[in-house]
This record gives C-alpha cells, sequence and structure tokens, in this order.
C-alpha cells in the first residue's frame, strides 16, 4: 500500500500527518505530486507509483475520493479505480467500484479475491 497525493508540499508533511493516526508504517512509501513533473490524473504519476510497488497497474486497485483525478487517473494507467465515496451511495459510471466505508472496501476486496 501506497498514498499518491495531490499536493504543494513534501511527502514528509503527509507521512507525518500518516504517522500521528498511526498508518504511516503501514505504507511502502508517500508519493506527493509537488515533488514530480506531473498532477493526478496524469498517468504517468498512477505508473511511477506502480513501478515504485513493483506492481504492475492492472494489478492494483486505486482508491481515491475523486472522480475527476483520482478515478480519471487510475483508469488511464491501467488500474482498477475504486471511488470511496462515504457521502453516495450509487456508484459513478467512470469508476470500477464505489465503496461507501473501508470495511466495503474489504468485502469488495475479499469478494473479487475469492
Amino acid at each position: 500500500m501506497a498514498v499518491v497525493s495531490n499536493c504543494s508540499f513534501g511527502q514528509d508533511v503527509i507521512r507525518y500527518e500518516l504517522t500521528k493516526r498511526g498508518l504511516a508504517e503501514r505504507l511502502a512509501f508517500v508519493m506527493v505530486s509537488a515533488e514530480y513533473a506531473v498532477r493526478k490524473p496524469n498517468a504517468l504519476l498512477f505508473e511511477t507509483a506502480a513501478a515504485r510497488l513493483g506492481v504492475k497497474p492492472k494489478d492494483i486497485w486505486f482508491v481515491g475520493d475523486r472522480l475527476d483525478t483520482d478515478v480519471a487517473g487510475a483508469r488511464a494507467a491501467g488500474m482498477t479505480a475504486v471511488w470511496f465515496s462515504p457521502w453516495k451511495s450509487e456508484g459513478s459510471d467512470s469508476a470500477d467500484a464505489t465503496v461507501t466505508s473501508w470495511a466495503n472496501l474489504i468485502l469488495n476486496f475479499q469478494r473479487v479475491s475469492r
């Protein structure tokens, strides 16, 4: 697992916040667009993250809360695009899946993995 974020500050800031919540140690890396020449939805950012993970894009579930950047970019890179939308129960035609909670994401993943 990793984080890919569109932000204007370095990955150390994101990692600091994730550490406070006990999440940083679960991540392979934190990647922010400020340290690259592109921003989401540019597929290059997603492809770079996949290469850093050592996983083919087709084998990655990218979970994001924005259709225009997260879902569009993940799909352009050939990833499974999961829209995290706790406020909307209906799906989106642009996402491969829509989840309304982390528990819902785990259930979807378990269903597909069997």
